[in-house]
């Protein structure tokens, strides 16, 4: 494994631990093993290597494509929030019935790398009773999924038209 994969496992894994108080330990342990291999000074490219900064920023908010599980994560979001985990995975499409929760999570995972969806607060509730973080849709997200020009290609019609 390369020392990019390697730090990029370990801030996935530190995304889905969060930051409330029951993390502590898992993200200390988390910066020990950073700091043990050397990665602790590394830092991760965007999504689009070796391109120039703009178009780096075009590839964090490229639309999720069509009929992927991310999308639906996506338009899950955008019909409803903010959502724990557990309610997204509640939501989910007949198509995803057998989709288990951690592959619905690592989905929701990729959209807030690609600044699509962000943590909206720690207000949510699992069904256990536990405290879980509630996600939304970033501000940019809402722009261009909510812009006249999305609006109308999603209605199959060019200006609205259908």
């Amino acid at each position: 494994m390369r020392r990019d994969e390697v730090k990029e496992a370990i801030e996935r894994e530190r995304a889905m631990w969060g930051t409330g108080p029951r993390s502590a330990g898992a993200l200390s342990a988390l910066d020990a093993v950073e700091k043990r291999l050397g990665l602790d000074t590394l830092t991760l490219p965007g999504p689009a290597l070796g391109r120039k900064p703009t178009s780096r920023t075009a590839a964090d908010l490229a639309a999720p494509k069509v009929g992927s599980q991310a999308e639906a994560v996506l338009l899950i979001l955008m019909d409803c929030v903010p959502l724990t985990d557990e309610s997204i995975f509640d939501r989910r499409p007949i198509a995803l019935d057998d989709v288990p929760p951690s592959t619905i999570r690592a989905r929701r995972i990729g959209l807030v790398e690609g600044g699509w969806v962000r943590e909206i607060d720690q207000n949510g509730k699992t069904k256990s009773g536990r405290t879980a973080i509630r996600w939304g849709l970033t501000e940019k997200a809402v722009e261009r999924l909510f812009s006249p020009a999305h609006i109308s290609t999603k209605q199959g019609g060019r200006n609205g038209a259908s």
